[in-house]
């Protein structure tokens, strides 16, 4: 299952999906800033990650994922998500619309993973099972910030890499990459995700470079921002400009 943490502001919550492989305090600073003008966010926590890190998880999928998220949510709510958090909304979009106001897709994409991704993740998991987890962080870090944030921010790296690196226990690591390994491909739904869309790519993201599949979704605004794959916390304060444009643009 998954744990829910509750921020402060009233509304319709705006839950927070993080991505591989960080925790929920990917989100938090720009979930207290939210908070502060009156916005209800809740944070989430996968299985084997943050506080569930001391939990050995059981295998899962991102319908079971998404299905546990909506459960604990228990009301229609506005969901971000970046990169694996990105893969949990688009499962949140294709079996449970319902429950969703609108979304706001960072740094992601809604295909399954190619052979040579699966190959990439097989040889991962056998790494971390291997004693070898250090593998994964070597393998995600050189590729998660923009060139120039590296060179010029290395407070920043320092910072990303301690998160990073100590988010996930080692069940936690191989059940998150089975579950992104196994995952559908939900690109032919795209059509019928019909409630408000915003969708942000980094335009230094050297991790998701196809963008072509935003053009399906009927109802949405694309953005290419400043910043690599994890935008956010390179530039905390433009992610949540245009998380607050969204809910202008949605009418929240």
């Amino acid at each position: 299952m998954v744990t829910i943490i509750k921020g402060y502001g009233e509304g319709i919550p705006v839950v927070f999906l993080p991505p591989f492989p960080f925790d929920s305090r990917f989100w938090q600073p720009i979930a207290v800033e939210l908070n502060k003008v009156g916005l209800k966010t809740l944070l989430v926590e996968y299985p084997g990650s943050g506080i569930f890190k001391d939990k050995v998880p059981k295998p899962y999928s991102l319908k079971e994922l998404a299905e546990w998220i909506i459960s604990e949510v228990g009301e229609q709510a506005h969901y971000v998500g970046l990169s694996m958090g990105g893969y949990v909304a688009f499962n949140i979009a294709r079996y449970f619309l319902p429950f969703a106001k609108s979304f706001i897709f960072m740094a992601t994409h809604p295909f399954a993973d190619s052979s040579e991704q699966i190959k990439n993740r097989e040889r991962l998991i056998k790494q971390v099972q291997d004693g070898r987890k250090h593998f994964v962080f070597r393998a995600y870090f050189p590729s998660l910030l923009a060139k120039e944030t590296y060179l010029t921010n290395p407070t920043l790296s320092h910072q990303v890499w301690q998160m990073m690196t100590t988010s996930y226990s080692t069940y936690g690591l191989i059940v998150a990459l089975e579950a992104m390994k196994n995952r559908e491909d939900l690109s032919k739904h795209l059509e019928n995700i019909n409630v408000p869309t915003t969708v942000i790519f980094g335009k230094d993201d050297s991790i998701i470079t196809d963008t072509n599949w935003t053009e399906r979704l009927p109802n949405k605004k694309v953005i290419i921002t400043k910043g690599g794959h994890l935008f956010p916390l390179e530039y905390p304060d433009q992610t949540i400009d245009y998380i607050l444009k969204h809910f202008e643009w949605s009418g929240k």
